[in-house]
């Protein structure tokens, strides 16, 4: 099957174009008159001395003009895949990867990432074959790696408070074989030792509201505040485009600063839904090859958006700079975007959203570019999304501040990990039924998260003074 092209060009921008048939040199006439040779010939002599002589004639000459059109330059290649899929359930089915390839292609997928996770973890990983793809153009379909429920300990928590970490997803992994440990932080900086890409999934599990705290059973991003503020580069995933939990947790994360890229997956087959549902779609810079490696780059730089299917689809740029971007001002003013979008035929509401306000809206429909002018007073990320689709944000700079958005941010995440620390002290805390060497691991890993939840603490309640003062300066 040839490979389908998948460049999306703003409106007014040039496209690729064959190019003309070159018509060659007129043919001579043979039946050329005395006079008219001469003339030639004295108009040779006159641009041989212009030549010689610069400081005569009207000027320099003009470049030759081509009768070939000038080429058209290349574009960014936007490639769409389900980083989030897996070949065994709990309910014993067995997807092998011939499957997978049918599926890419019957869903319009570029990238499928398979993971070995904690249901028979060994039937997949005899796939995982590293950096190689498992198959490659014109789709690529590749194993690596979600640590969730396969730690080394024999059971899985029975309590609330169980300790357990984060999903992880590594991606473009050498190796799969991840340690022994309980908390999330040492599993991150293991894949980042490998110079691969980590995130975490299921940002939908995520409460609502600060009454709807997330538990350590609902596999929600828990411990993703924490890591983030102790530096660690981590994406985020989720498997509901437009869930309010989602969008609680990750603008809140981008209202103190923190530059998070964004993807979706749809855990097929473990989550109900088919592949690529949701999808994740990566900007391939014009001269970029088509490659996994290529692709996760993509993901690490924030060069995302992310859509409910394959029909839907926005992209968000400013100039030149596009999703996962700094734009720099000096001070306030009025910054131009382009959304570009691919929509049902009927009128979809798409927004504009800077630090998690709607500061613009348009019903549009079909494809195009939407162009809204935004007023951007105090540095700001902005993104662009709809009910089916959503843009990685363009962060704005103002005057080299950086984004200190919400002290309701903020304080959410400082309570979040108070919580956390409450945890870790209560009797309950166990991790099922452990031998005597798993209860001496649950001990050190114990304290060495109380030193991380602990740190963490102290830069979350520093972010919200940080934002408590950008508020009070604003008010002036």
């Amino acid at each position: 099957m040839p490979q389908r092209r998948l460049s999306w060009r703003f409106k007014g921008e040039s496209v690729d174009e064959p190019p003309k048939t070159d018509p060659g040199p007129a043919r001579a006439n043979p039946r050329v008159k005395p006079l008219a040779i001469l003339l030639l010939v004295a108009g040779f002599a006159a641009l041989a001395l212009n030549s010689a002589l610069p400081g005569l004639g009207s000027g320099p000459s003009s470049p030759p003009t081509s009768t070939r059109p000038t080429p058209a330059p290349p574009q960014d290649r936007w490639v769409s895949g389900d980083m989030h899929l897996h070949s065994e359930t709990s309910r014993g089915l067995s997807l092998q990867s011939e499957t997978f390839l049918q599926l890419l292609e019957e869903h319009d997928l570029d990238v499928g990432v398979v993971h070995i996770w904690g249901v028979r973890p060994h039937n997949t990983a005899i796939r995982f074959s590293g950096r190689k793809d498992h198959t490659s153009s014109p789709r690529i379909l590749h194993y690596d790696l979600e640590v969730s429920s396969f730690r080394g300990l024999r059971d899985r928590p029975k309590a609330s408070v169980g300790g357990y970490p984060d999903h992880v997803i590594g991606l473009n992994l050498k190796d799969w074989r991840f340690p022994r440990r309980l908390f999330t932080k040492p599993i991150v900086d293991w894949v980042h030792a490998q110079g691969a890409v980590a995130g975490i999934p299921h940002a939908g599990l995520w409460g609502e509201t600060d009454q709807a705290t997330p538990s350590r059973d609902s596999h929600a991003p828990i411990e993703l505040p924490a890591c983030l503020a102790l530096g660690q580069e981590l994406f985020l995933s989720t498997e509901d485009v437009r869930h309010k939990g989602f969008y609680r947790l990750y603008y809140g994360l981008l209202d103190c600063g923190f530059t998070v890229p964004l993807t979706a997956g749809s855990d097929y087959p473990v989550a109900p839904g088919a592949p690529g549902s949701p999808r994740t779609h990566v900007r391939l810079p014009a001269g970029t090859s088509f490659s996994y490696a290529n692709w996760v780059k993509g993901i690490r730089l924030g060069r995302t958006s992310i859509s409910a299917n394959r029909h839907d689809w926005l992209a968000l740029r400013s100039g030149s700079s596009h999703a996962g971007d700094r734009v720099a001002i000096a001070s306030q003013a009025r910054v131009p975007f382009a959304v570009s979008y691919r929509l049902p035929s009927e009128a979809t509401n798409v927004e504009l959203v800077a630090n998690g306000e709607v500061v613009a809206q348009k019903d549009l429909a079909g494809s195009g570019v939407w162009r809204p002018d935004v007023t951007i007073a105090d540095s700001a990320w902005v993104l662009a999304r709809c009910t089916t689709a959503h843009t990685g944000p363009i962060y704005v700079d103002v005057a080299g501040r950086p984004i200190r958005a919400s002290v309701a941010s903020a304080r959410q995440f400082v309570r979040h990990v108070d919580r956390l620390l409450g945890e870790l002290d209560e009797p309950g805390f166990s991790f099922g039924t452990p031998s005597d060497e798993e209860r001496a691991l649950i001990e050190v890993e114990r304290q060495r998260a109380k030193a991380t939840y602990e740190e963490s603490r102290g830069i979350w309640q520093r972010l919200e003074e940080e934002c408590r003062e950008r508020e009070r300066l604003l008010a002036r």
